[in-house]
């Protein structure tokens, strides 16, 4: 790799960065700042409508978007060709979504959400408009211009979901921002864009090399986002839209941050696990490594959310949320196990060549899912949440059996990885635990409450690490400043 395409690719890192951290955030705030306008049905009826659009978006690109990317030699008649089949099977899919929007609403119990269906489906021909554009991008590495657009296309549709929640719009509101933001994203990538499509180009021979590659992605991406979705799915059909309003607001709280910290980690310390797939030494340390940073940084989070549920619900939501209060509880205890490397099993064996294995793995998961869920169906909402917590746990060592094979790690190196994370934040837990029992003895709540909780909780937590785990510690400070 020459000089140049490193500057750029640390260049492109730094701004995709700032992009997952930035909307992800800014995504977490606009909607509990809706929260506290909408109440916990209107909520859910938007969760279960951002699933059926988000699988269809994702099966309108047929992986086009990372065929252009991936190619080495890329003509127009690639682009033109990826353009229009995108745009004729989103075409297809928003009439889909239209017609079933009457049976989709029957099957989840609410005729609200055929309306919505139809609204929605727009976003998906909007989307297919412009993912010619947004792949070339990418395979640029024009990552700034990308952040800085999202970034304004968030601001400006969020101030618009405001208003319009604060005028009585309900989960139309955020249906409509939704559409806002894409059509602001759309209209200046076709007005900066310097690519036309012409339907002349469009050729059998580009769809074969195109599809070729990007079918299995597409095929892939569809079971990932139907399986990360499945579980929205099913607690809107079993148990109603608005507990799926208050499980989407429990796993917003206790997901967010680790998400963001893993998708940093992730890129930071994997930009290319193919390059040293044939080198089992440097895999094993850079797993190892990336598990372990990625704990250390997730775990006392996810455990500080857990301290903390009360007055996150109580000091910043509405009183209709407050069952949500256990759910997040739950949950973070699910965010824990994503906080100790699950999120790089499908890296490590797609770097390996071991894409089938993914595909095979990611269908097991999608059935497991579903046989969890509706097995803690029984017990309610909780139970659901229960389920998926044991869910992640399974999974995250039938996983990590994978990758213990195919890299040739033990177990016991895994756990070992783990380790400094689970005794620091035991002994974090510890203190946060006597600290809120001498506050709520003293009387103190509220707001000083969560930040002596957080102010002790880091202390004992850095303090813990520092003292028992030295040498790590000074690797992850030298981490953090290179980067």
């Amino acid at each position: 790799m020459t000089n140049e395409i490193k500057q750029k690719t640390v260049f492109a890192l730094k701004w995709i960065t700032l992009l997952q951290a930035s909307t992800t955030i800014g995504q977490f705030l606009i909607r509990f700042i809706l929260a506290n306008i909408l109440i916990p049905d209107e909520i859910g009826l938007i969760a279960i409508v951002t699933v059926v659009t988000e699988l269809m978006v994702t099966a309108a690109d047929m992986g086009f978007n990372a065929a252009i990317i991936q190619r080495k030699k890329l003509k127009n008649s690639h682009l033109s060709t990826a353009f229009f089949l995108n745009i004729g099977l989103a075409i297809v899919l928003m009439f889909l979504v239209i017609l079933f929007s009457n049976p989709l609403s029957v099957f989840f119990s609410d005729v609200r959400l055929s309306q919505l269906f139809k609204i929605v489906s727009f976003i998906i021909l909007i989307r297919a408009s412009v993912s010619v554009q947004i792949g070339l991008l990418d395979r640029k590495l024009r990552f700034k211009k990308i952040v800085i657009l999202s970034l304004v296309a968030l601001v400006i549709s969020s101030i618009a979901k405001i208003i319009l929640a604060k005028k009585g719009y309900g989960a139309k509101s955020i249906v409509y921002g939704d559409i806002l933001n894409q059509l602001i994203i759309a209209g200046y990538l076709w007005i900066t864009s310097s690519w036309i499509p012409s339907i002349k180009k469009v050729t059998k021979q580009a769809f074969r090399e195109l599809f070729s590659f990007g079918g299995n992605i597409m095929f892939v991406n569809t079971i990932n986002m139907l399986s990360s979705k499945m579980d929205t799915m099913l607690i809107g059909r079993i148990e109603g839209t608005f507990a799926t309003g208050l499980f989407s607001i429990a796993a917003l709280v206790s997901d967010t941050l680790v998400s963001i910290i893993n998708n940093i980690v992730q890129r930071v310390l994997f930009p290319s696990f193919s390059r040293i797939q044939d080198d089992k030494l440097k895999m094993r340390t850079g797993y190892l490594q990336a598990t372990k940073y990625i704990s250390l940084l997730g775990i006392p989070i996810c455990i500080g959310i857990f301290f903390l549920a009360d007055e996150i619900v109580n000091l910043f939501l509405q009183e209709a949320y407050k069952p949500a209060i256990i759910l997040i509880k739950i949950l973070s205890f699910r965010a824990v196990f994503n906080s100790m490397g699950g999120i790089l099993w499908g890296q490590v064996l797609k770097a390996t060549g071991k894409s089938r294995l993914v595909l095979i793995l990611t269908i097991v998961k999608l059935f497991a899912l579903v046989v969890f869920v509706y097995a803690g169906s029984f017990f309610g909402l909780e139970g659901i949440a229960t389920a998926t917590v044991l869910y992640g746990a399974v999974f995250r060592f039938v996983y990590q059996h994978f990758i213990n094979k195919i890299i040739e790690i033990k177990m016991y190196d895994y756990i070992k990885s783990l380790f400094p994370s689970l005794t620091s934040t035991f002994l974090m837990a510890i203190s946060i635990f006597l600290t809120q029992l001498l506050l709520k003895h003293l009387g103190i709540i509220h707001y000083t409450y969560v930040l002596i909780t957080i102010f002790i909780g880091v202390i004992s937590y850095f303090w813990s690490f520092y003292m028992l785990f030295k040498k790590d510690f000074a690797e992850l400070l030298k981490m953090v400043r290179n980067r």
